[in-house]
């Protein structure tokens, strides 16, 4: 745990933010090392078709990076005025409430997801190694969201390292899986769906164990989860914008594909390459932000505005 409400401000948010750009930056890799190694042994059709699912999971990442967002400030804010019994409170409504949204998530989204192809257009000769891939990435929503609330939780502790480590060593593994399931196995852009999602898995699991090796009274113990109804309020009410932010930017980005996938395969490949390197550019505003958000939470939960203040000033 790290108290963010001591030393330089300006030190405490850059030393803090910097783990979380680190692990933007290798999430980012997922996608890129997915676009690269797809694009050069199975061809610009395979790469369009994983482009386009790209923008869903970009929507599919906001939504739980949003909800859970609220339940990392909660966690802040209690954790700030010392009050441990509210931050479990908190931790185990964050969980619960963002395993149910990401099953329902899931479920929907393997049952529709060719209609959702469809619906943008995607070129028919896409459409069956499009549904494939997507399919495997919706029911990777589960992991992935399970994961993103226990980062924002060891982040509202002041935890923003472990989180990275987990994320560089995922990447590892995502990229060694691609080449492993595509080019030995030949499963195609499955295998590239299947390697991402279980790299997905490996993250959520080995940040399970660290939480309980570091964090024993944090630790989410399935059988004991309750769902307190006044702190999900509290988180949605915080959360509930910021997600509908990212969706927007999410939406506007699906309008674009949208446009693109018009103009046929070709251009789709084109896109998908050129939006990996674009996304790099928004990474240091955002995460410096992620990066303010609880040091915020944390001096106001311990009553230091004025830093909270000199804070905002420095970032």
């Amino acid at each position: 745990m790290k108290d963010l409400t001591q030393g330089s401000e300006l030190k405490t948010i850059f030393y803090f933010s910097l783990p979380i750009l680190v692990g933007n930056l290798f999430q980012q890799l997922y996608n890129v090392a997915d676009s690269v190694i797809v694009g050069n042994f199975l061809g610009k059709e395979s790469l369009a078709a994983v482009g386009f699912s790209y923008q869903i999971n970009f929507l599919l990442i906001a939504l739980s990076t949003g909800i859970s967002l609220g339940a990392s400030v909660l966690t802040s804010r209690y954790f700030g005025a010392r009050d441990m019994r509210q931050v479990k409170k908190v931790v185990d409504t964050g969980f619960l409430f963002s395993a149910v949204l990401s099953l329902v998530i899931a479920a929907a989204g393997a049952c529709f997801s060719y209609q959702i192809l469809v619906l943008f257009r995607v070129p028919e000769n896409l459409l069956t190694i499009a549904d494939t891939y997507l399919k495997i990435i919706f029911i990777g929503v589960i992991p992935t969201f399970a994961y993103n609330s226990l980062t924002n939780i060891l982040r509202g502790v002041g935890d923003s390292k472990t989180p990275t480590y987990i994320l560089i060593a995922a990447t590892l593994i995502n990229i060694v899986l691609d080449i492993f399931f595509i080019t030995a196995l030949k499963w195609g852009v499955a295998g590239a769906a299947v390697a991402t999602v279980t790299a997905q898995a490996f993250s959520f699991i080995t940040c399970m164990l660290y939480m309980r090796r570091r964090y024993p009274d944090l630790f989410i113990r399935l059988w004991d989860l309750q769902l307190d109804r006044h702190e999900l309020k509290k988180s949605l009410v915080i959360g509930t914008p910021a997600m509908l932010q990212q969706v927007f930017v999410s939406v506007g980005f699906m309008s674009i594909q949208f446009l693109i996938n018009g103009f046929g395969t070709d251009c789709m490949a084109a896109y998908a390459a050129a939006s990996k390197v674009d996304s790099f550019a928004e990474m240091p505003a955002l995460n410096l932000g992620q990066a303010m958000t609880n040091f915020t939470a944390q001096n106001y939960g311990a009553g230091k505005i004025d830093r909270v203040i000199r804070g905002g000033k420095s970032a």
